[in-house]
């Protein structure tokens, strides 16, 4: 809980339960993970006033297959309450592989599971 922003926290006010539902959602035990996370910046006169990273990872565990997504602010200047876990989505490899799959967690704050 401490790892999100105080932007997310306000926002979600059932933070804490979503939290608990994403960890009553994921099986197993951590074997492998892959995937990259991209960074995202801007700068004012050579101050970094946004600085955001974009992360989806593949997570193996001993029971199931994973797509993880997440978004973490570490520069907000205009909104310093958004810095901090800003997004986090655990989706099965099955939802995953969906036509019509698309990442809820893109620029919403909270913790999101999808089966």
């Amino acid at each position: 809980m401490d790892l999100f922003s105080e932007y997310a926290r306000k926002a979600q006010p059932d933070l804490k339960e979503q939290i608990q539902r994403m960890m009553a959602f994921y099986k197993g035990t951590a074997e492998e993970h892959r995937g990259n996370a991209s960074l995202h910046e801007s700068s004012e006169y050579g101050r970094t006033v946004f600085s955001e990273y974009k992360a989806h990872y593949s997570l193996t565990t001993d029971q199931e297959e994973y797509k993880v997504a997440f978004q973490y602010r570490m520069i907000d200047a205009e909104n310093p309450d958004q810095e901090g876990l800003f997004s986090f989505e655990i989706a099965t490899e099955e939802a995953f592989d969906r036509e019509d799959f698309r990442w809820i967690c893109e620029d919403n704050p909270g913790v999101y599971t999808r089966e």
